[in-house]
């Protein structure tokens, strides 16, 4: 990766600026950091103001190339992640995967000129597109700083990748934090971040228990038994949560 990297840095990998503004979110790490929900927060402050085209590689889908999401897709042909966000906002903004970035924002651009902003998804690494915007995702709990790259630890490549960012959010923000703490991750965070870049703090605020039988109209109750599965990169946070509000008998992980 480093190598990778260099050859960007120095101009002998092409990167492609396209006219309109491309906004990517990405972190450092596998996974884990709580990309889906910022993705949804920006699409939800965007989408509906702007013609927005959410752009993803569609990851652990077995359909390659270009495609436009629809309501007939399936996790298998598209990818969960982008089926997901797409249930939720495929009525507000245009949905795409494609693993060549280049390929599909030139699609994009020529199927829907009038675009405003490409949001592109999960795209630090793809270097071959320099984006007008690119926010970078680090866990309160185990920042990049802290970490290592695989094995050691969870990073995709060095901390010093933290530095093509041009905001920095903490995200899952420890309940009852302050501006001291903060204040003190930022000045870590700040050797590796380029000056201009501006770093925030996020939090995770979770909704209602909703039924998704059809026929039922029960509610979970404070205090109730449950069973929890998560299918998301760490899950404690949210294993934490329900230990808070019902008796969590056994979780499982996939």
């Amino acid at each position: 990766m480093g190598t990778r990297n260099w050859f960007f840095d120095q101009g002998i990998f092409p990167q492609r600026i396209f006219g309109v503004p491309v906004v990517c979110v990405g972190n450092l790490v596998m996974g884990g950091t709580g990309k889906t929900p910022h993705v949804e927060h920006l699409l939800a402050a965007l989408a509906g103001t702007y013609k927005v085209v959410f752009l993803s590689r569609g990851y652990g889908r077995k359909t390659k190339g270009y495609r436009v999401v629809n309501e007939l897709d399936t996790a298998l042909t598209v990818g969960d992640e982008p089926l997901q966000i797409y249930g939720k906002y495929g009525h507000k903004a245009t949905f795409v995967v494609g693993e060549k970035r280049v390929a599909a924002i030139e699609t994009i651009l020529a199927t829907w000129p009038d675009t405003d902003v490409v949001l592109m998804d999960d795209g630090l690494q793809h270097r071959w597109v320099r984006p007008s915007l690119a926010i970078l995702l680090t866990e309160w709990g185990r920042p990049f700083y802290e970490d290592w790259v695989v094995p050691i630890g969870r990073l995709r490549e060095s901390r010093a990748g933290a530095k093509r960012a041009d905001v920095q959010v903490f995200t899952k923000c420890a309940v009852g934090a302050n501006e001291d703490e903060l204040k003190a991750k930022t000045l870590l965070a700040n050797l590796y971040l380029k000056k201009e870049c501006k770093v925030l703090a996020s939090e995770i605020v979770y909704g209602k228990p909703a039924n998704l039988h059809p026929t039922s109209n029960s509610l979970l109750l404070e205090g109730d038994k449950v069973l929890a599965l998560a299918g998301i990169a760490n899950p404690d946070g949210f294993f934490q949560h329900l230990q808070t509000k019902f008796s969590l008998q056994k979780s499982f992980r996939f």
